[in-house]
């Protein structure tokens, strides 16, 4: 795999990726294990590392893949193969393969392990993957491809492409969110501010999902002690852990709010992995 420079001129490739987080290294890896021809592959991608999008950025331990390592596998000829790295990367002493298999493990190990499964396919095929630390401005369609106008790098021939951007996080939905002080307003993606949240800070959690289990676990290992409000638009979110106070009183554009140290905090007490409670309690 090479990398490049600022002034380095960009050759036509066979294939465009555009986006490196997890979509574009699962693609380009296809892309080289079933080349039987020298191709030339070219992803675009602005961060310096591959594989870390807005899933599998995080650094924390406390953020799990939500599907158990055995159903986690790049490939479909190798339905195994990430519970095979797992067990290959776990230190001695550790967990056995036949508990691994169900364990809900790192994200940030799943990252690790796309970025090393990538460097394999490079090496074993007669592929070329060129990776460009860029941003794509603008796509015009030809009759025999694409032309890609990049930030730095001018343009670029391309006879096939492949987007890969991922999903881009999305601004706080409520009415008079844009006039928020500075810092009033984090998103759950930028899990290092969250981290540093006072513990005594009382929170209000827009939304229910994954992202709403990451800011809890995240709170939770530092230990948070104000009160957290989650609110969703339609439902009510309720955990068997006693109320931290009542209710606040119904803002706008919300239905129902309601004040709970959310479901990761009663997990060790239900003795189940988080996303199994977490199903449970929706």
């Amino acid at each position: 795999m090479s990398e490049d420079t600022p002034t380095a001129p960009l050759p036509p490739c066979d294939l465009a990726i555009i986006g490196g987080g997890a979509g574009g290294v699962l693609v380009a890896m296809q892309a080289l294990r079933q080349a039987t021809a020298p191709l030339r592959i070219v992803m675009i991608e602005p961060r310096s590392v591959l594989a870390q999008g807005v899933a599998y950025a995080t650094t924390h331990g406390e953020h799990l893949l939500n599907v158990p390592a055995v159903r986690m596998s790049a490939f479909d000829d190798r339905p195994e193969d990430f519970l095979d790295y797992v067990g290959a990367t776990t230190p001695p002493g550790g967990p056995e393969r036949a508990s691994l298999a169900h364990a809900f493990i790192e994200r940030r190990r799943y990252g690790e392990y796309l970025r090393v499964r990538l460097a394999e396919a490079i090496a074993a095929r007669p592929a070329q993957l060129q990776v460009v630390h860029d941003r794509v401005a603008e796509l015009e369609p030809r009759t025999d491809g694409a032309t890609l106008r990049l930030a730095r790098h001018g343009e670029l021939q391309a006879a096939g492409v492949v987007l890969a951007v991922g999903n881009t996080p999305k601004p706080l939905p409520a009415r008079g969110a844009p006039q928020l002080p500075e810092g009033r307003s984090l998103a759950a993606w930028d899990f290092d501010a969250v981290k540093a949240i006072p513990r005594d800070a009382d929170l209000c959690i827009v939304g229910s999902g994954l992202s709403m289990v990451d800011t809890v676990l995240s709170l939770a290992e530092n230990g948070h002690a104000g009160t957290i409000h989650d609110c969703r638009g339609t439902r009510c979110f309720r955990c068997r852990i006693a109320m931290a106070g009542p209710p606040p009183s119904t803002p706008p554009r919300c239905r129902r709010w309601t004040c709970a140290h959310a479901c990761a905090s009663c997990v060790p007490r239900r003795k189940r992995p988080w996303p199994t409670a977490c199903r449970g309690s929706r």
